[in-house]
Formats: C-alpha cells, sequence, structure tokens
C-alpha cells in the first residue's frame, strides 16, 4: 500500500490529507481560530462536581471547562476494586493536574484525566515529568505542558504506518515536518517534497475533488447502491440503500452483500469525516439467522469496527445497528458546513477565495490581483481573522488585492481577475 500525506497551506488555514493508495481516508483542517488542547497539561480548577453525572467540570484555562470523570480522577483495578464517587475525590476550587483527551466542540469541553503519573502519551511520544512541588507555587488554571500543535499531532499520528512520501507546498511546514521526523526513530524516512505553485502533484491525486466530496451527504457503493449521512448536534443517522439486484441472486443474499459493502465504507466514512457519538445505521433487511450471523462476522473483520474507539451494540428493536465512536477532534462538519447543513460555511468558503489567490498570485509574481465576491462574503472577509489573512497575504507577496462586492454574484461564486 502506498501511504502519502499532502500538507496544504494557505492564508490562515492548512488542510492536511493522508491518502492510500491515491484514495482519501484522513483529512484535518486547522484554522487560526482553532486550538489543540489534546495531550496539553494543565493545573485546573473544579468548577463544579455533579453527582448525577459522578464528574466534575475543570476550568483548564482560556474559558474552557473539560469534563472529568470519576473514573478519569482516579487510579484503581476495574477488576478488583469500584471507583470512589467524584465527590469524595474533589471539590469545589480544588487545584486538580490533567491532561486533555480530546477538544472541545459541539459546546462541550474536553474529556479530562487525572492519571498522568501513570499515563504515557503516544502523540507526545515520551513520560511525562513534572515537579509538583513547583505547582504549589502556580495559580490555577494554568498550562503546564503546552499541546502539540494540529500539524505535529497529525504525523505523529500517522508517521508509524509507513509513509513513503509528505507533499508540502510552503517552505516554512517543510522544516516543521523535518523537526518533527528528527525527533522520531522511524525504520523508514518518508521521502519530503516541497511543491511550488502550479505544480501538479497535488492535482494528480485529485485531492480537490476528494475533499468536494466530504460535503455531500450520499456515498455511493461499487455495488450501485448507496449511503447516506445525515450528521446532528446529538446523533448521526446512516441510511444504507440498494441498487438494481442480479437476477441470478436472491434478495436475502443481495440484501447481505449490499449490507457488507456499506459498512466497509461507513467505517471509512466515519474517520474521514471524524465522525464520533452514537450512530444509528439503518441496514438492509435480512430475515434468514445464518445471513444476520454472517453480517455479524462481517462487522468483527471490518477494521474500523474492531478497535478500541468503536464499540458496536447490535441491532435495536426498530433493526438499527448501534454504534458508539469515542469523540476526539471537532467533527468536519463543525468546521465546514452550516449546523446541521450541506453547505459551507462563509468562512469556508473566503478560505477557499484566499487559497486559490494566492495560488494565482504566485503563477503571476508581481501583477496586482481584484477579487468580486458576493455581499455575504465581501461582510466575511471584513471580520478580523480573515481580514488579517488577507493583510498577511498582501504583505508576503507585495501584490496590491482589491476586493469588491458584485450582488450579482451567488454566495459561493467569485471572480479573480488580474488589474489592468
Amino acid at each position: 500500500m502506498v501511504s502519502q500525506i499532502f500538507i496544504r497551506v494557505g492564508p490562515g488555514e492548512r488542510r492536511l490529507s493522508l491518502l492510500e493508495n491515491g484514495k482519501l481516508v484522513r483529512a484535518v483542517v486547522d484554522r487560526e481560530t482553532t486550538h489543540n488542547v489534546i495531550d496539553g497539561i494543565y493545573l485546573g480548577r473544579v468548577c463544579k462536581v455533579n453527582k448525577m453525572l459522578d464528574a466534575a467540570f475543570v476550568d483548564i484555562g482560556n474559558g474552557i471547562q473539560g469534563f472529568l470523570s470519576a473514573t478519569q480522577a482516579q487510579i484503581f483495578d476495574p477488576a478488583k476494586d469500584k471507583p470512589k464517587p467524584i465527590s469524595k475525590i474533589v471539590f469545589e476550587g480544588k487545584s486538580i493536574l490533567v491532561r486533555a483527551l480530546s477538544n472541545p466542540f459541539g459546546g462541550k469541553g474536553p474529556k479530562l484525566t487525572a492519571n498522568i503519573d501513570k499515563s504515557f502519551s503516544p502523540n507526545l511520544g515520551r513520560k511525562i515529568k513534572i515537579d509538583k512541588k513547583a505547582l504549589d507555587e502556580i495559580t490555577p488554571p494554568a498550562e503546564i505542558v503546552c499541546p502539540p500543535d494540529t500539524l505535529e499531532l497529525f504525523l505523529l499520528e500517522h508517521l508509524d504506518q509507513d509513509i513513503q512520501r509528505i507533499c508540502v507546498n510552503e517552505r516554512s511546514e517543510v522544516q516543521k515536518v523535518q523537526k518533527v521526523i528528527k525527533g522520531l526513530e522511524l525504520d523508514n524516512l518518508p521521502q519530503i517534497e516541497f511543491v511550488q505553485a502550479g505544480d501538479e502533484s497535488f492535482d494528480q491525486e485529485d485531492l480537490e475533488g476528494q475533499w468536494d466530496d466530504i460535503f455531500y451527504p450520499t456515498i455511493n457503493l461499487v455495488s450501485g447502491g448507496n449511503i447516506i449521512i445525515e450528521e446532528l448536534s446529538t446523533v448521526t443517522f446512516i441510511d444504507v440503500n440498494s441498487g438494481d439486484r442480479l437476477a441470478q441472486v436472491s434478495k436475502e443474499e443481495f440484501n447481505l452483500q449490499i449490507n457488507i459493502e456499506a459498512l466497509e465504507t461507513v467505517s471509512a466514512q466515519l474517520r474521514l469525516r471524524n465522525i464520533s457519538g452514537q450512530i444509528f445505521i439503518d441496514l438492509l433487511p435480512i430475515k434468514r439467522k445464518k445471513s444476520r450471523e454472517m453480517l455479524q462476522e462481517a462487522i468483527l473483520r471490518i477494521p474500523g469496527f474492531n478497535n478500541e474507539d468503536v464499540k458496536v451494540f447490535g441491532f435495536s428493536r426498530l433493526g438499527l445497528l448501534e454504534i458508539t465512536r469515542r469523540r476526539g477532534d471537532r467533527p468536519l462538519s463543525e468546521l465546514l458546513f452550516k449546523s446541521y447543513q450541506r453547505q459551507k460555511t462563509l468562512s469556508t468558503i473566503c478560505y477557499e477565495i484566499l487559497y486559490n489567490l494566492k495560488k494565482e498570485m504566485l503563477s503571476n509574481q508581481g501583477k496586482p490581483y481584484s477579487v468580486s465576491v458576493s455581499p455575504g462574503i465581501f461582510s466575511e472577509l471584513k471580520k478580523d481573522i480573515l481580514q488579517g489573512a488577507l493583510e498577511q497575504l498582501q504583505k508576503e507577496t507585495f501584490i496590491e488585492i482589491k476586493v469588491t462586492e458584485d450582488p450579482k454574484l451567488e454566495t459561493e461564486e467569485y471572480k479573480i481577475d488580474l488589474k489592468n
């Protein structure tokens, strides 16, 4: 298998892609508005103890309150011991050292653990040593160990998978990648390539097209059927539809084949779109006991359903396959889409415009540009972060950029032109 990482940097945004045999299997968006806290260690302050949830909410700074369950607040042997209730461990106002296990998203804070002395972080790649005496002089909340940034986290997560090539379109990113690789003991070092503007390396894998596919809820199956993914705030529903059945195959056998293919696709899409939480899958009906057993066996063979992050509960009374996937980073939909819709947010469109504008400017260096955008995009570009990204682009290229509002353009329409 050929595994490659593509790092596409644009004004204010970085897109990270993992490809296996040319297929996009992992996609991450990193913007100036996002901040990774995973593997950061914090001296937190307990804000509230909730006996009903058997958990505490801990302020770790920057307005972030994390969730610390009773089981993560203590060390115990689940085979022998019963965990103490959270109220016996912490109290409101107590200082407590915690590590973030996930990023905040969907209005929920990150999950935390207080088991730091014993824990080993695969992302940080080292044992954590903290001078606990020095902590007495620190007022919580405070950051004790800085978390890795999104790029470092992504590389550390995937570089143990025998990556053959890392393709980067920004020189400064090449240095960051080299620094991360230098700190790891890899048997096979990946080839790092800097890609100039206009190079076909990114285009030949149809990265843009594969990223655009993420915006569509429908994924076609090889057999002719499809799955439809509907992400809501607390649950995800996935519907499996069949294509045309072959005359020589019984309906039962056909539905079983479609269901197995659909579940393999679902597994890949959960990883790609970073969907987590409670998930219900409406499969095609199968009636025979042997068929159901074959389906259960197939589920266990699918890699994405056979790991510690995913738990398969089986079929509900309504016949829906119920699974849960551990929450980690933000789902792509939270950054890219409008709430509960498959429409790009205004900020997503703005970042795409800025990236394509930079691409054009590097291909025609020294020439001024004008950009015509819809009224909504024009207003969005005036916001602090996007306005700063636009100004930074002008400083980097020493080129004047004029942005004008055109009421005739639809929301996602824009025009980039060389100025006379």
